[in-house]
């Protein structure tokens, strides 16, 4: 949204001849040189006239420093030109024009409060100047004073109802201050008389946006598109609405458009890879993304979309680096940090992912997930006592939570521990666990303390929900074998063999 209105007035009138005081040679050539082309000579000369002022009248010297500083501001040197028009203001404090081209001056070159306080004593002189009032109403708008800069929008609308510039202004400032209908219905009456204000376009655009009126949105965007091909905010606006819709194949459509338009915008970017990925395209999201992040390397948004991607599909070694650069740049983003745990897990990387997953519960110690991702790095990393400790302070928490009662298990096969392992495997049966690696491990448990038929149950079951478990057919066989029933124990052996022909191995020794 555009928060400063154009004045009516674009700024000091530029140095041209007229009735000079006498005596003002120096003005003569620099308004000569001026018509020639030559501003750096003419503002030399006007220079040269200041280093002798002590013989030059309060006329003379005024004359000098306005040409000075309409000369700066033609040069875009708003600083200068405020300068020489303060100086104008020193020798002559009533001058009628100094305190208002001084005020224009501070307003181009960004100095809103210095800027307003000048156009209030431009005011002062002139109450009635609907220049000066713009002028502090877009100023108001810039510090964020928008009942201040309504206030001088409606001044100027007292004098004059069909101001476009104060319509404007009036619009922007109920935009601002959370009043999108009003502002909807000003955009529309500008609209009516000028359909051509790209401004006022992009500003309905968002305003309509605010409101949820997605025919008026299209309707903008479109009017807009037809003035300027390739507008960021009508493209960006239709794009929104598609996202909205759910559409996002069309949103993907708007969203190429709007860089192709501009190569370079980086939330273009950025959003064509969301809707590509929203869309099922990950490959051409994957390529959005990392054009985003050469266009911005710093860019925290266009890394993470980049890293949450590579993750699902797979390529865990280039989302864990691109997970480390994010802590790098932001050290208390536990979220990011949580994933570089995740992936170093994944990976294997036990320790980067206990360091991970202890920064982030040195933040947020009661996190569920990283105290049972702690754990579980732990495990995996050989610190079984760690994580043994873990495991038993989340299930007492929470008794129900499965994964820490699997982890206990884990521990206990590791260790040896037949009774506590049989006890908490079956703990996890009870609660409906019933995958193939749970009721294989049972087995192997039961099998080693001599249940040899309790593990035949289990290694059945196992390969009911994997028929082509090659260990869970070996140790079937093996205790079937002990139990004496060989031929069903061949039998095992046989698919072992024929799902993996690598089980023959050793079968002679």
């Amino acid at each position: 949204m555009r928060e400063q209105p154009e004045n009516a007035a674009a700024g000091p009138p530029a140095a041209t001849p007229g009735v000079r005081p006498p005596g003002s040679p120096f003005v003569a050539r620099a308004v000569h040189l001026h018509l020639e082309g030559d501003a750096s000579a003419a503002l030399a000369e006007l220079e040269r006239a200041l280093q002798g002022k002590a013989g030059l009248s309060t006329a003379q010297l005024a004359e000098i420093y306005t040409a000075l500083g309409a000369l700066h501001f033609e040069r875009k040197q708003f600083d200068q030109a405020a300068e020489a028009y303060a100086n104008l203001l020193a020798v002559d404090p009533k001058h009628p024009s100094g305190a208002y081209h001084r005020a224009l001056c501070l307003e181009a070159a960004g100095h809103w409060q210095l800027a307003a306080d000048q156009f209030e004593q431009a005011l002062l002189q002139e109450p009635g100047r609907v220049e000066a009032q713009l002028g502090l109403g877009a100023c108001y708008l810039q510090l964020g004073a928008a009942g201040r800069a309504l206030e001088c929008y409606d001044r100027c609308l007292q004098q004059d109802p069909e101001l476009e510039a104060a319509q404007f202004g009036k619009a922007v400032a109920l935009q601002l201050q959370k009043k999108p209908t009003e502002a909807a219905e000003m955009y529309r009456r500008i609209l009516a008389k000028n359909p051509g204000s790209e401004e006022c376009l992009a500003n309905a655009i968002g305003v309509s946006h605010e409101l949820k009126d997605q025919a008026a949105v299209q309707r903008y965007a479109e009017r807009l598109l037809s003035l300027r091909p390739g507008a960021p905010a009508a493209l960006e606006a239709l794009a929104g609405e598609a996202f909205a819709a759910g559409a996002s194949e069309k949103a993907a459509e708007w969203c190429a458009a709007l860089v192709q338009a501009h190569p370079d915008c980086i939330e273009g970017w950025l959003n064509l890879g969301i809707a590509r990925q929203e869309a099922g395209a990950l490959d051409q999201a994957r390529q959005a993304y990392q054009r985003a992040l050469e266009l911005a390397p710093d860019s925290t948004t266009a890394r993470w979309n980049l890293a949450l991607l590579l993750e699902k599909q797979g390529q865990t070694a280039e989302a864990l680096a691109l997970y480390a650069k994010l802590t790098e740049q932001n050290p208390d983003w536990e979220e990011a940090r949580f994933r570089l745990g995740y992936t170093a897990l994944q990976l294997g990387e036990s320790r980067t992912a206990v360091e991970a997953f202890e920064a982030c519960l040195r933040k947020s110690p009661d996190w569920p997930e990283a105290q049972l991702n702690v754990a579980i790095g732990y495990w995996k990393s050989g610190a079984l006592d760690r994580a043994r400790d873990g495991f038993e302070k989340i299930a007492a928490r929470d008794p129900e939570c499965t994964d820490a009662i699997r982890g206990l298990a884990g521990i206990a096969m590791e260790r040896d521990d037949l009774q506590q392992a049989l006890e908490l495997h079956g703990k996890l049966i009870d609660r409906g666990e019933r995958t193939a690696e749970l009721l294989y491990n049972t087995g192997l448990l039961l099998q080693r303390s001599g249940k040899n038929e309790d593990a035949v149950r289990l290694y059945q079951e196992a390969l009911r929900e994997s028929p082509e478990f090659c260990e869970a057919l070996v140790n079937l066989g093996i205790a079937l074998q002990s139990l004496g029933r060989e031929e069903e124990a061949r039998a095992q052996w046989r698919k072992a063999v024929a799902a993996d022909p690598e089980m023959a191995q050793g079968y002679f020794r």
